[in-house]
C-alpha cells in the first residue's frame, strides 16, 4: 500500500492532484496543479465553504442521508437541514452521522459489514457513509475545478487523489478506507494512501524557514538544510500525536504516544 513517502513523486502524465484531509471534525481537500507545482511547491488551490455566520476552508465532518437511506447533504448543510428537522421533530427516520472517523482505529476488525451508529442510535452500513463523504468531496473538487480555466479543460484520467489517514490506524482500516474511495469512483491507480504526518513532514522539507545572506546585501530564506531535527506535532480533534523524523532524506520517523483529545 502506497504511503506519503511514496507519493512524493507524481505520476509525470498527471495534471492535478487533490489531496482530501478525512478529519475527526473537519474535513477539506487543496489541489496542486503540476505545471505550478514544478515551479513553486507551495502553490496550493483551497476551497472553502460558506456558511450563515461565516467562511471555512473545511466543512464539519458530518452527514446526512433522508429516511430511504439516499445521500442529502454534507458538512454545514448538513447541520443546518438536521437542525431544522429536529426543531419540527421530522428528524426521526433521517441518519445524521458526525464524529465517527475514529472507528476505525477503535474497531479492529473492520469490515464490509460493519455498521455506524448514528446521532440516534440507529444503524448504517460504514462503507456507505465513509464512500458518501469521499464521493461529495470528490464531486466538489471536480466541480470547482472546471469552473475555473485552468481546470476546466482536465479528464478525470489526469487526476491523482491523495487521502490522508493517521498513522495509527492499521493495515486493515487503511484498506477499508481504499475500499470506499474505490466505491466513491476513484481508481485505485490513481491514489494514495497517505499517513498525516508524513504528509505534514514533506511539506515541512519544502518550507522556507531559514534567513541567509544574499550577494546582493538582502536577506532570502531558504528550506530546512539536510540533518535538521524537528518535530511534528498533530493537535487535532483527536488524541494528539507526536511525529520525529530521523531526517530529511526520505527516512521513516518515529510516532510518539497519544496525549489528550480521545486519547486521554
Amino acid at each position: 500500500m502506497a504511503t506519503c513517502a511514496e507519493a512524493d513523486d507524481t505520476p509525470d502524465n498527471k495534471e492535478v492532484v487533490v489531496a482530501i484531509d478525512f478529519g475527526t471534525t473537519y474535513s477539506g481537500y487543496a489541489l496542486a496543479y503540476q505545471k505550478d507545482y514544478t515551479h513553486d511547491r507551495h502553490t496550493l488551490h483551497i476551497n472553502g465553504c460558506d456558511f450563515k455566520s461565516g467562511y471555512s476552508l473545511k466543512a464539519p465532518t458530518c452527514i446526512l442521508f433522508n429516511t430511504q437511506g439516499q445521500f442529502h447533504s454534507f458538512g454545514f448543510d448538513a447541520e443546518n437541514m438536521y437542525a431544522e428537522l429536529t426543531s419540527t421533530d421530522e428528524h426521526t427516520g433521517w441518519y445524521y452521522f458526525r464524529r465517527f472517523k475514529m472507528m476505525l482505529y477503535n474497531n479492529p476488525s473492520i469490515s464490509h459489514h460493519s455498521t455506524l451508529q448514528d446521532y440516534t442510535g440507529k444503524t448504517m452500513n460504514a462503507i456507505t457513509v465513509f464512500s458518501a463523504i469521499i464521493l461529495h468531496l470528490r464531486q466538489e473538487t471536480v466541480r470547482k475545478m472546471r469552473e475555473r480555466s485552468v481546470g476546466a479543460g482536465i479528464q478525470d484520467d489526469k487526476i491523482h487523489w491523495v487521502l490522508t489517514v493517521p498513522a495509527i490506524w492499521s493495515d486493515q482500516a487503511k484498506q477499508f478506507m481504499r475500499e470506499s474511495a474505490k466505491r466513491a469512483g476513484i481508481r485505485s491507480e490513481q491514489l494514495d494512501i497517505a499517513l498525516e504526518p508524513e504528509a505534514a513532514s514533506i511539506y515541512c522539507k519544502h518550507m522556507s524557514v531559514n534567513r541567509r545572506e544574499q550577494q546582493d546585501d538582502g536577506v532570502g530564506l531558504e528550506t530546512i538544510r539536510p540533518g535538521t531535527k524537528y518535530m511534528v506535532l498533530d493537535a487535532g480533534a483527536g488524541p494528539r500525536r507526536r511525529f520525529t523524523p530521523s531526517g530529511l532524506h526520505g527516512e521513516r520517523g518515529r510516532l510518539g504516544r497519544d496525549k489528550g483529545g480521545q486519547g486521554v
